[in-house]
């Protein structure tokens, strides 16, 4: 069973990243221990996933 998202909060647990599309979050994957918070690494997804035209 999956934790929800308000309890991860408050236990300071790290979340998975959102996905987008396989292609980007494929490609983004190889940069993911470049960012110690999840959303830096979201920000660096999406710039990708608007840079292809996707969005």
């Amino acid at each position: 069973m999956a934790m929800d998202i308000a309890e991860q909060i408050r236990q300071h647990l790290p979340r998975n990243p959102t996905e987008t599309v396989p292609l980007i979050d494929d490609y983004c994957s190889f940069y993911r221990s470049l960012f110690s918070d999840v959303r830096n690494y979201e920000y660096f997804k999406y710039l990708h996933y608007t840079n292809y035209g996707v969005a």
